[in-house]
């Protein structure tokens, strides 16, 4: 996910499995790479995956919910 080199598709699956496996430990590291991200295909998933992810009620949410809106 924070390798800029690899093809986006890549990144894109890295970023989505970090999000199922560990997701509120995830979100600050997503922050700081979002701000040097270069790739708008990458960053545009992780936006809209965020957005849709704001629709789940799990436990957690409202933490969740709450660093989302910084990110975003």
């Amino acid at each position: 996910m924070n390798h800029q080199q690899e093809d986006s598709e890549v990144r894109i699956a890295a970023f989505a499995m970090v999000m199922k496996c560990n997701p509120s430990s995830s979100l600050l590291a997503v922050q700081k790479q979002l701000n040097q991200e270069n790739d708008l295909e990458f960053k545009t998933f992780v936006v809209r995956y965020l957005k849709n992810y704001l629709h789940r009620r799990e436990p957690g949410y409202q933490q969740r919910l709450a660093l989302i809106f910084v990110i975003i």
